[in-house]
């Protein structure tokens, strides 16, 4: 969901922006056309990995890469979006396919060799001063997010009619941590947009930054008084 609401965005986005071109029906064609053109190349592209591995099955991590590679130029080429189109395709062969599991396992093989040059290209490319302008905002940010996140697991436990305030105090802290798909969705603001998008880019590192930092301790607590409080439910309840 968040990958489709952020291309139909982007592609609004980029016209709002662009002098030359205008809002109409037009717009949401194409923008659709994007949407579920990526949706038919992902199913294509999962057709072709699922054969694979199970006919071939010789160096599948080298075929990843190979096919992350071709999966990029071929949305680029096409003007679709890559990402929609890759999580399309893994959506397919993990959930429709026999190859799931093999599919997996590699892509646990090969995630080092990305995360590496990932990670090592954005750092390269991070600008220190705007991050210094802008960690405040990322703060703001955060902290309006987690509120929200907050105000929402106790408006849903209320619904529920729980009994025990442990969702409602520590169900939020498990929802902290973000990265992966935020990092890669503000390159790509960053590339569609060359003056604001560097801003952007840096409130969104500065934000995955603080949540890598706190996140999995975070994440923890939750697990412990969340758990712990059903544990003991269940042994009162029998």
């Amino acid at each position: 969901c968040f990958l489709i609401l952020f291309s139909f965005i982007l592609a609004v986005a980029k016209t709002v922006f662009s002098p030359l071109q205008n809002i109409d029906w037009a717009l949401f064609g194409k923008i659709a056309l994007e949407i579920f053109g990526s949706f038919g190349v992902g199913a294509i592209f999962a057709i072709l990995i699922a054969l694979y591995f199970k006919f071939i099955k010789h160096e599948p991590v080298m075929f990843l890469l190979a096919t992350a590679f071709l999966v990029t130029t071929v949305s680029k080429a096409i003007h679709l979006e890559p990402l929609l189109v890759a999580m399309t395709a893994g959506c397919i062969v993990e959930n429709f396919t026999k190859q799931g599991e093999a599919f997996m396992s590699s892509l646990g093989k090969g995630k080092s060799i990305v995360y590496i040059v990932f990670f090592a290209i954005n750092g390269a490319t991070l600008d220190l001063g705007q991050l210094q302008n802008t960690w405040f905002i990322a703060v703001v940010i955060l902290a309006v997010r987690q509120l929200s996140t907050f105000a929402g697991l106790a408006f849903g436990s209320l619904i529920a009619d729980r009994k025990d305030r442990t969702l409602r105090r520590y169900g939020w802290t498990a929802f902290i941590n973000q990265s992966g798909v935020t990092l890669a969705a503000a390159i790509i603001i960053e590339k569609s947009f060359p003056g604001i998008g560097n801003s952007i880019k840096s409130i969104a590192i500065a934000m995955i930054a603080i949540t890598d930092f706190i996140g999995p301790a975070m994440f923890k607590l939750s697990l412990r008084k969340t758990v712990g409080a059903y544990k003991d439910e269940e042994h009162s309840s029998a």
